[in-house]
């Protein structure tokens, strides 16, 4: 969905166009390192020593 809107937004405003990309690619890294972190957590609990 946040990409459809970026495309929208350029398609609407060619001359902001960096702007956009930028605002986009920054806020994709967020969302994915968001991800892992999440995917790391997880499997720290996962495999977490239970009998300490």
């Amino acid at each position: 969905m946040i990409a459809a809107q970026a495309v929208e937004c350029i398609a609407r405003q060619p001359e902001s166009e960096g702007k956009i990309q930028g605002t986009l690619l920054l806020s994709l890294v967020f969302m994915e390192v968001l991800t892992i972190y999440g995917l790391v957590e997880a499997l720290a609990l996962l495999f977490a020593n239970h009998f300490v």
